[in-house]
């Protein structure tokens, strides 16, 4: 199990390195649905290794993180959803 952690929560923070430079560098936009699951993706590594270590501090950032990223693509996919007409 400490294996599995340590591995996500690197790949947590690789993810969220990643989705900062592909901001700054105009890639993706902070808003595109691969920029948010990776945001996502990221939060949640790191989330969950902040547990395992008693990390409360980037537990507290990470579920934070997690929530503006989730709050974000559900207003996407709504947003999307309203746009489709037949």
């Amino acid at each position: 199990m400490s294996l599995f952690v340590e591995i996500f929560g690197w790949a947590g923070a690789a993810a969220l390195l990643t989705a900062f430079y592909i901001n700054s560098r105009n890639i993706y936009p902070a808003t595109s649905k691969i920029s948010l699951w990776i945001n996502v993706f990221g939060a949640s590594g790191l989330l969950t290794n902040g547990i395992y270590h008693g990390a409360l501090p980037s537990v507290g950032l990470n579920a934070v993180w997690i929530f503006v990223g989730v709050s974000a693509l559900i207003k996407l996919f709504r947003s999307e959803k309203n746009e489709i007409t037949i």
